[in-house]
């Protein structure tokens, strides 16, 4: 294949710089479409590896929330059958031990409530966490899949056609723009610890 001085493109955080190199027309055409296949494919799967992790959490976090729900239904049992035995042996106690069971029952029971509660946020505020994620992989899949698709459209003859390369990667700058406002669209809570207070915003 015939050697030529070849215009390169190089985008860089300061913007887009043109130099010249010598390489060959094809090698460097074909060279470029492997790439962007390759680190596409690449970048898709771990995506795609991510979000079946992320959808694995959530059904180990309902899961997790069911069993919990079943543990403070078996103590709120267990709580009416332990005050109804000492309700039963006080009965002889008078009024102030019937009022102080009433008020042990009532205490454990606010107890439970509250921390059912508790879970209950913790797994809300998680499920959003996890619809977020998924939605910055499908946005970040998509990216990839234009940027891609814009590197096919190139052909032989644009190689040298410094324009016609700039246009390309216009494109593909912009389509990152996009993406970025998409991904800063959705701001949803995170918990640090299932302690009042321990949810913030970001």
């Amino acid at each position: 294949m015939p050697g030529g001085k070849i215009t390169y493109i190089a985008v860089e955080n300061s913007g887009i710089n043109v130099f010249m190199a010598d390489n060959p027309k094809l090698q460097m055409f074909d060279a470029l479409k492997l790439l962007s296949k390759t680190a596409s494919d690449l970048l898709i799967e771990e995506q795609q590896l991510l979000d079946s992790e992320l959808l694995r959490m959530s059904k180990l976090l309902r899961e997790a929330i069911a069993n919990l729900s079943e543990c403070f239904s078996v103590m709120s049992n267990q709580i009416s059958e332990q005050a109804a035995q000492l309700r039963s042996q006080s009965e002889t106690g008078g009024t102030g031990a019937d009022q102080n069971i009433n008020a042990l029952s009532s205490q454990q029971m606010s107890a439970f409530e509250s921390r059912a509660v508790m879970a209950l946020q913790f797994e809300d505020i998680l499920q959003q966490l996890i619809c977020h994620s998924r939605q910055r992989v499908e946005e970040t899949e998509n990216l990839l899949q234009s940027i891609h698709s814009n590197i096919e459209m190139l052909i032989e003859g644009d190689m040298t056609d410094v324009d016609a390369i700039m246009e390309i990667l216009k494109t593909c700058q912009a389509e990152i723009g996009k993406t970025r406002e998409a991904l800063n669209l959705s701001h949803p809570a995170k918990q640090k610890s299932m302690t009042k207070g321990g949810a913030t915003l970001f």
